[in-house]
């Protein structure tokens, strides 16, 4: 069941003994049976929630869409990416009674506006306006054909700024003029291959992917689905009435969008995450047959998703009195890792934990990349073209006469302040922290290889590939990446502290015997 007592005590970590914590505290104790820990009860009760940030994302544009009503915020487009059956459905649909929100789950390319006007009065486009859309199943859009779905997102594209226009041959015209609505979609992952909505849509949208951390067992999700098949109707019921006794218990407390506090320290974070979103999914445009790109990579300026990012923030903060600057910041880094390109983020992690025993970038090849990852050469190549044309990364041509672009040598350049900070950013929370830190250790604490059994088989392998005089770059293409790149230094280091190899110059390695 979800703790409640946990919760406090992460409160009281975060925010110390002072006494505006006591105030939030004594607040939140006189509103216990509509507050967001009693909601969250609930919501685990039903579900097995092991983290409640899904449901914090929905409520968070549920209130939101009530500063819409009278505010021009950027609208906030959030979608929820998740395998089938996840609970993200029903977590959505726990919404559709609350006011002020309309469910669409079907739509067509007059639908939003017809254009004629016989058929004005059922144009959907002016019925969302300052209303939270839930889309439960985003699979029906994905279904649709490319032509009709291009004007689809066309019109959408236009919604999210504010108008809705359809012209037709007829001499009929349709108009409808500041909209803002929220928009609340569940999908699964193929919705990285809807390319079409990418191009059209743009960068309007947010996403939250669902980490494996929030999902329980399968055993417990099975048991769990078995218990509610006959008191489905109930369960909608519970906690379609538990959210709208939080949103009363919300509006009674009469917060306003600017009202809440954001410090120097958050706001700086936050324009971070932006700048990280901006550059890690630029749109680029590529060869079909080569995988080359076409054109050059401009990322949008972080500003629109900067709006989005403060309103999140804000519309998340407004939740609960305990709800600190650092659990929101949490929730809007999951946000911000979950919106870029997932393939081009997990290749710039792989070439930022790259480093040489000195704490340099060290190079890598493509395949070495494709061992790890299991994506596509093209794929791999297209990816860190589009990264080399932000500077983020530089490439070496392998000294060879066999040398193709498969062979080049990739790794982390010196960037500006900017991306030096974003690199940054993806490494604080690297899961290959401790393999960088040994790899950081200095020579002297180095374990002798006959004490070393993890690296035997790799420190014999690089012995067999030294029968020649060999530069670092050599011995990385030699090993075939059987090694990771970035141990190879340390590796070399080891061999020579016990006499195993030598260096005739600077820059070659060659075996002792």
């Amino acid at each position: 069941m979800f703790d409640v007592e946990k919760s406090l005590e992460q409160y009281k970590e975060d925010v110390g003994e002072t006494e505006e914590r006591l105030d939030k505290l004594q607040e939140l104790c006189d509103n216990p049976i509509n507050s967001l820990f009693k909601l969250r009860q609930i919501f685990h009760k039903w579900f097995k929630y092991e983290d409640e940030t899904l449901l914090d994302f929905c409520l968070a544009l549920r209130v939101h869409t009530e500063w819409l009503k009278t505010k021009s915020l950027t609208p906030l487009w959030l979608f929820i990416v998740a395998p089938s059956g996840d609970r993200k459905s029903e977590t959505i649909r726990a919404f559709e009674d609350s006011e002020d929100v309309h469910l669409v789950n079907h739509i067509t390319k007059n639908t939003l506006a017809s254009g004629w006007k016989a058929r004005k009065k059922n144009d959907l486009a002016p019925k969302l306006n300052k209303k939270l859309i839930l889309t439960f199943d985003f699979g029906q859009f994905l279904k649709i054909q490319s032509q009709e779905k291009t004007q689809i997102w066309s019109q959408f594209r236009s919604a999210f700024d504010g108008y809705v226009m359809r012209i037709t041959g007829s001499g009929v015209d349709t108009a409808y003029k500041n909209l803002r609505w929220n928009w609340l979609v569940g999908t699964t992952p193929l919705i990285d291959d809807e390319l079409i909505l990418k191009d059209q849509l743009g960068t309007r949208e947010l996403i939250y992917r669902m980490s494996k951390d929030e999902m329980v067992s399968v055993e417990e999700i099975q048991k769990q689905v078995w218990d509610n098949t006959n008191v489905k109707e109930l369960m909608r019921e519970e906690l379609s009435d538990t959210i709208n006794s939080f949103l009363d218990y919300w509006r009674d407390r009469h917060i306003k969008y600017e009202d809440i506090e954001i410090k120097e320290e958050t706001k700086q974070r936050i324009m971070m995450y932006s700048r990280f979103i901006a550059f890690l999914r630029a749109n680029a445009q590529c060869d079909a047959t080569t995988g080359e790109l076409t054109t050059f990579v401009e990322p949008e300026k972080p500003t629109r998703n900067l709006e989005q990012l403060k309103g999140l923030f804000a519309a998340l903060k407004s939740l609960s009195p305990v709800y600190t600057d650092k659990l929101v910041l949490k929730r809007l880094e999951t946000i911000a890792k979950s919106s870029i390109n997932p393939v081009r983020y997990a290749i710039l992690r792989q070439l930022a934990s790259a480093k040489t025993l000195e704490g340099d970038y060290t190079p890598v090849t493509i395949s070495y990349i494709r061992k790890r990852l299991g994506i596509g050469y093209k794929t791999i190549f297209r990816e860190l073209m589009t990264l080399y044309q932000l500077k983020f990364i530089d490439y070496e041509e392998t000294a060879s006469i066999n040398a193709d672009w498969k062979r080049r040598s990739w790794f982390i350049s010196t960037p500006e302040k900017v991306k030096a900070q974003i690199i940054k950013f993806i490494l604080e929370e690297d899961t290959d922290t401790e393999t960088l830190s040994k790899a950081q250790t200095s020579q002297t604490s180095l374990t002798p290889i006959e004490k070393n059994s993890s690296n035997k088989d790799k420190l014999d392998f690089l012995l067999k590939a030294l029968t020649l005089p060999m530069t670092l770059n050599q011995i990385q293409q030699q090993t075939n990446d059987e090694i990771p790149h970035y141990e190879i230094p340390k590796l070399l280091n080891m061999l020579a502290t016990n006499g195993r190899i030598y260096q005739p110059d600077p820059y070659h390695y060659q075996r002792i015997g």
